[in-house]
């Protein structure tokens, strides 16, 4: 494996906060966080014997999002990765409650309700525009850092620079445009395709607002769109068979936490279907070609700090909305040979990791 590490600043800053003491800090509230990691993931993340001693007031970490139970995401390791950074550990100042969804919506508010019933959490960090709109309806009082896609859009705050009420956090993409990005990298890296399928979720309001620059940029560059809008994971079969039939040639595929859940599903049909495509990241693991968008370890690494400020007596609805700073651009050489494609040289040259 080749890594190729640029960081692409697109305004802004990354967010920080100085670093207090520990021992001097009053006693700490509870935080959920709406987002999974394994116990193994949080052992190489946790100092080695770290957990002797509890304090009077750990932070609680209450891990609630849509994947299934068990599974680890770039997410939650950014977060505990920027927690660790401030000197979080599990056992001594930290615990960590987890709560799968497990794809299901109806779970997820079931989760929330209880969550809000205990009344032992002082601060949630919702991952997904899902699950910052579940969480929206379930309080209105607990202390929010959210992370969407675009959260005016979604109707989670009506300002980026105040906004206001109980919620705050971090966009993890450049907005709905990025799926323009999308059709045109997919158009540089192979011309002569002409026949593009879209995989999306219809109840996320940002993928709504994704999908419709992906159909201006498809229209823009001549290309033949077919779009597959999904509600429920039963819903993919009948994609794939629609797909097929049309005789698509390429396929982009949303990121959010339906097709997220089935990035195995997605890669196997992209390649059993000999179709190059644009993904997200966690499914160019699963064997998909190419993908681009905002570093999810990045965005929610920095998402730490905001937590801790938050910790630490911040009002939410003070903390502007922030938007990521480090994009990838990720080519997986291994499905383009098993495609039979040629990347261009252009393109190879701006990734920041090639899989080889």
């Amino acid at each position: 494996m080749k890594r190729r590490a640029f960081i692409t600043l697109l305004g802004g800053a990354a967010v920080t906060w100085p670093l207090a003491a520990r021992a001097q800090q009053p006693a700490m509230p509870v935080i959920g966080l709406l987002g999974g990691v394994s116990a193994g993931l949080w052992a190489l993340l946790a100092p080695a014997g770290a957990g002797a001693q509890l304090n009077a007031s750990p932070l609680r970490l209450g891990y609630v999002w849509l994947g299934e139970s068990g599974s680890v995401s770039d997410a939650l390791a950014g977060l505990l990765k920027g927690l660790q950074d401030l000197d979080y550990v599990d056992g001594k100042n930290l615990k960590l409650d987890k709560y799968y969804a497990n794809g299901s919506e109806q779970q997820l508010n079931a989760l929330l309700a209880e969550i809000v019933q205990k009344g032992k959490t002082d601060v949630l960090v919702s991952v997904g525009t899902i699950v910052t709109r579940a969480v929206k309806k379930a309080t209105t009082t607990i202390p929010v850092v959210s992370f969407t896609g675009d959260p005016i859009s979604a109707g989670v705050v009506t300002s980026i620079a105040h906004p206001g009420g109980n919620i705050t956090g971090f966009t993890v993409s450049a907005g709905p445009e990025i799926g323009e990005k999308w059709v045109e990298l997919l158009h540089e890296a192979f011309p002569k395709i002409s026949r593009v399928a879209v995989l999306w979720d219809s109840a996320n309001p940002y993928s709504i607002a994704l999908v419709a620059r992906v159909e201006e940029a498809a229209a823009r560059l001549n290309l033949t769109l077919f779009s597959h809008g999904l509600r429920e994971p039963s819903d993919f079969a009948a994609a794939f068979d629609a797909i097929r039939s049309e005789k698509a040639e390429a396929l982009v595929t949303d990121t959010d936490p339906l097709t997220a859940a089935h990035t195995t599903e997605i890669a196997g049909f992209a390649i059993n279907s000999k179709l190059p495509g644009v993904f997200g990241r966690d499914m160019i693991e699963a064997g998909g070609l190419m993908s681009y968008g905002a570093s999810i370890f990045d965005v929610h690494r920095n998402g730490a700090s905001y937590v801790d400020k938050i910790a630490k007596g911040a009002n939410p609805g003070d903390l502007p909305i922030q938007q990521p700073i480090k994009f990838e651009l990720v080519v997986n050489l291994k499905t383009a040979k098993a495609l039979g494609l040629d990347v261009p040289a252009s393109v190879l040259a701006r990734a920041d990791e090639v899989i080889e």
